[in-house]
């Protein structure tokens, strides 16, 4: 049953984040080289996006719950952090959640919530094509997709120091803008859909991250080619919310070309796949 109120989504993003972290990362943000944005302001800045992200994420649990199986929600978790460790967001702790609908899509929040559907699951063939999908909605949260594309920028700072001060105020205005934000970006996720050109770079720095990670470099150009072939394939909602797929599968043809990827090995893990997501 769908959760039918703030009070249910809240307990079902509970749930998620209240996974044991494997591996948190530590704070990097000695590394990042914004000197015009002070250590304060960029704690500030961090604050602000995840609680932007924890609350679009209680938006998605609101429309699908998380399935009910802690065990696939451990593994999801656990490839998920293990791609994520090698991104550009090693002051995140990311969250990963399934989905229980049969819709075929993906799903990512500013400060590391990201969900892949059950639909998406049950067409994937092994750990590495899973990992792909995730290392796609992982750019999209390294990249502040969402953030950027609200315009939300601060004078001289980042978009999310322009997030930090937007969030910073106190009173029935500042809420209701905060709420008229989380709005904006929950029309972005499911109908108007992310930018195309930031759709096709989650394609092509995602196919890096995976590659980086470990995993066959090639894994998400397969999914998307055998999601390409379905007879439902180009519906109406995929076509408003993401590139057609040969842009998609071409931006990803050139990654695997350029950076030498296309014949690296890498891990698949079929049958452990196969094994954990059994109850699906």
């Amino acid at each position: 049953m769908r959760p039918t109120g703030g009070l249910a989504a809240g307990a079902l993003l509970l749930a998620l984040t209240s996974l044991p972290a494997q591996g948190a990362p530590t704070d990097a943000r000695q590394r990042l080289s914004d000197s015009r944005v002070s250590a304060a302001d960029l704690q500030k800045d961090l604050r602000a996006e995840m609680r932007f992200g924890r609350e679009l994420a209680a938006r998605i649990l609101a429309r699908y719950p998380l399935v009910k199986d802690d065990a696939l929600l451990r593994y999801v978790n656990l490839v998920g952090r293990a791609v994520a460790r090698n991104g550009g967001r090693q002051e995140l702790t990311f969250h990963f959640g399934v989905l229980d609908t049969p819709t075929v899509n993906a799903f990512a929040a500013p400060g590391g919530y990201v969900f892949v559907t059950r639909g998406a699951l049950e067409r994937m063939h092994n750990e590495a094509e899973l990992a792909g999908v995730l290392a796609h909605e992982i750019i999209h949260v390294d990249r502040k997709h969402i953030v950027r594309e609200l315009g939300i920028h601060a004078r001289g700072g980042s978009a999310a120091a322009g997030l930090a001060r937007f969030l910073g105020g106190a009173g029935e205005a500042t809420s209701m803008a905060f709420s008229q934000a989380v709005d904006r970006a929950e029309k972005i996720l499911f109908k108007s859909g992310r930018k195309q050109a930031d759709e096709l770079e989650a394609d092509r720095l995602g196919t890096s991250l995976l590659g980086m990670s470990g995993y066959r470099p090639t894994a998400l150009r397969d999914y998307l080619a055998r999601i390409a072939k379905e007879k439902d394939a180009d519906t109406a909602d995929r076509r408003r919310t993401h590139p057609p797929f040969p842009e998609r599968l071409k931006a990803v043809n050139v990654v695997l070309r350029k950076e030498g990827l296309a014949h690296m090995k890498g891990r698949v893990k079929a049958k452990r796949f196969a094994e954990r997501t059994s109850t699906l």
